[in-house]
């Protein structure tokens, strides 16, 4: 059916006054509608607010709120990546999460669950600050201890190890250091397979990866 003479006037003054209020935010006071065609006109890129995406860090099994990341995060610089991670707190060892330990960072932080025994997936019946080492963690242990048998031990973040429950028993520093010929590098750097330096109270960690992990005051 052919549109009227008015229906066209209509038409043509409403787009007439679309064009003349482009890039406005809106169809301008009292121009008429079109059927069809939104009142409101699309906002211009940049003016829609996106909502900030939600975090996904889980430690030990229990995900950080995102406040609690942001907190840490500002508090220690650093990023974390979202993903899935185990972490001792003892040993201040972490790794992802069916994983090898993947780093060192600091003892005690009081974030995540508890630390679960088949965290890393091992299969090796040594247990160590509750956690089954892998063989990965197992071979790396045992270049500076030598042949560890099955059963629980505790190993703290200074190198002081022992059977869980009991005494110090074994210091990673003093048996690392023939391994190294008397150098600087530490028993952290043997475990983790990366050099570095200690002045006995400070020590550097330097990853295969470029990271950096200090521990000490």
């Amino acid at each position: 059916m052919k549109p009227s003479t008015n229906d066209s006037a209509v038409a043509r003054s409403a787009l007439a006054a679309v064009l003349a209020c482009a890039g406005c935010g809106g169809a301008p006071e009292g121009a008429p509608e079109v059927p069809g065609v939104p009142a409101t006109a699309a906002k211009a890129p940049g003016e829609e607010k996106t909502e900030p995406q939600e975090r996904k860090v889980t430690i030990n099994d229990r995900r950080l709120g995102d406040e609690e990341l942001a907190q840490f995060e500002q508090a220690y610089r650093i990023r974390i990546p979202d993903a899935d991670y185990w972490y001792d707190p003892v040993l201040g060892a972490w790794g992802g999460k069916g994983g090898p330990t993947a780093g060192l960072t600091l003892p005690g932080l009081d974030w995540g669950g508890p630390l679960r025994a088949d965290a890393s997936a091992g299969d090796t019946r040594v247990f160590v600050n509750g956690r089954e080492l892998p063989r990965a963690d197992l071979l790396a242990l045992e270049r500076i201890t030598g042949p560890i048998v099955a059963g629980r031990y505790f190993i703290t973040a200074s190198g002081i190890a022992g059977f869980e429950g009991g005494p110090p028993l074994w210091d990673l520093n003093a048996m690392a250091a023939p391994a190294y010929g008397g150098g600087s590098n530490t028993w952290q750097s043997r475990i983790l397979g990366s050099s570095g330096f200690s002045d006995g109270t400070t020590s550097a960690v330097f990853l295969p990866n470029g990271g950096i992990v200090s521990t000490g005051e």
